[in-house]
C-alpha cells in the first residue's frame, strides 16, 4: 500500500488532482439491499483564482466547489445515428449524433442526488 500512496504514477490509488473524494451509500441503495455498494460520489474541487489574473478581480481567493455524482444512475440515455443526414453526405458528429441524455428521469436518481447534497451540506455547513 505504501508504494501506491507515495508513487507519482496514475493508477487506482493515485491522487486525482481534484481534491478530496468520498463514496457513500444513499438511503435508496440501502432500501434496495445494496449497502455494500456506494452509489454516490462526492468530490471537492478547490480553486485559486488569485493565480489567474483574469479572474482575480472578480472572485474572492481560495474558493472550492462541491460536486455530487450519481455513480449508478437508473436513468439511461440513448445515442442514435441520424441516418437521413448520413445518407445526404453529412459526416460531422454534431450533425449525425442524436443524443438524449435522459438526466434525472428516474425518481431514484433524484433521491440519490438529493441524498448526496444533504450529506455534503451536513458535513460542510454544521455549526
Amino acid at each position: 500500500m505504501e508504494k501506491y500512496l507515495n508513487h507519482k504514477v496514475e493508477h487506482v490509488l493515485s491522487e486525482t488532482g481534484i481534491g478530496p473524494q468520498a463514496f457513500i451509500v444513499s438511503p435508496i441503495a440501502k432500501e434496495k439491499g445494496e449497502s455494500a455498494w456506494p452509489d454516490v460520489q462526492l468530490s471537492q474541487l478547490e480553486t485559486n483564482f488569485e493565480a489567474v489574473e483574469t479572474f482575480s478581480s472578480y472572485y474572492p481567493p481560495n474558493q472550492f466547489g462541491l460536486h455530487v455524482i450519481i455513480g449508478r444512475p437508473e436513468s439511461l440515455g440513448t445515442l442514435k445515428l441520424n441516418t437521413k443526414a448520413y445518407r445526404k453526405g453529412s459526416r460531422g458528429a454534431e450533425k449525425l449524433a442524436v443524443i438524449d441524455y435522459s438526466l434525472l428521469r428516474r425518481e431514484q436518481d433524484v433521491h440519490s442526488l438529493t441524498a448526496g447534497k444533504s450529506f455534503t451540506a451536513s458535513q460542510y455547513f454544521t455549526a
